[in-house]
């Protein structure tokens, strides 16, 4: 097999595809749910969880050209678009239904930054929410999340010569594979990451259609039918949060109502 044949068959870029996948099905999948006081119609993680998706798309062809470098770059991107998004769930679910959210109707409106829009800022504060403790003990047991922020910030500012040679396409190909193992291994911490906390705050997040379905055509739905979890997030629950990272799987299993297997 020729050295870039066998880059392209790495696991990475079929990791990349079911995750790009889920994010996209998940952001049509919560657009109808209502988040109310924050002065939106659509319910914004749809736009986020797009956004995800479309940065996601980016690393899927910045990487088949080679330029993991790039990657790095945009995969650091991928974290703070994670982080954002647990923030914002956070900050909601502290909240009481009736609470209007100035800060987040502003940030909606283009009128202001959310917490100076500082990454150490929304973590410290996801960090700091009781529900959330317990599980950031579990992610944060070898501070892996230091090591990928550093990792990609090495990247973003070409802090060695070696960030700068890993993004040409055309040599060190001998480094190529131990860089991909590195970068498959971030990516599925970032989405655990994701997958953690979003669920645990929303696990309404996980419904199957089936019970929405029924409601909107007059049909009596299924007897614990609206426990159903979607079929996508099973299937990438089962497939790379709980083989890898199982602790974790119990924690979400635990903190749920839903059907989760």
């Amino acid at each position: 097999m020729k050295r870039k044949d066998k880059y392209l068959n790495h696991s990475v870029f079929s990791d990349l595809r079911e995750v790009i996948t889920f994010y996209d099905l998940l952001g049509f999948s919560v657009m109808s749910f209502f988040r109310g006081g924050t002065g939106s119609v659509v319910n914004f993680d749809t736009y986020i969880f797009s956004s995800v998706k479309n940065t996601l798309e980016s690393i899927e062809l910045t990487l088949e050209h080679g330029k993991i470098g790039d990657a790095f770059t945009l995969l650091r991107k991928y974290h703070d678009l994670s982080i954002l998004s647990i923030y914002l769930n956070t900050y909601l679910s502290e909240k009481s239904e009736n609470y209007t959210y100035n800060n987040i109707i502003d940030w909606v409106n283009n009128k202001k930054k959310l917490p100076e829009n500082t990454y150490k800022t929304m973590l410290n504060y996801i960090e700091k929410y009781e529900k959330l403790k317990n599980l950031k003990v579990l992610l944060n047991k070898s501070e892996i999340y230091i090591d990928i922020r550093k990792r990609c910030n090495d990247h973003t500012h070409l802090n060695y010569l070696n960030n700068i040679l890993i993004n040409d396409n055309e040599f060190h190909f001998q480094k190529k594979s131990r860089y991909l193992d590195l970068f498959r291994n971030d990516l599925k911490n970032i989405f655990v990451l994701f997958f953690s906390y979003t669920f645990t705050l929303n696990e309404r997040y996980m419904n199957s259609c089936d019970y929405i379905d029924c409601l909107d055509m007059n049909i009596t739905p299924a007897d614990g039918s609206e426990y159903w979890v979607s079929e996508y997030v099973q299937n990438i629950f089962s497939k790379m949060i709980e083989p890898s990272y199982p602790e974790i799987a119990n924690f979400i299993k635990k903190q749920t109502s839903m059907d989760l297997k």
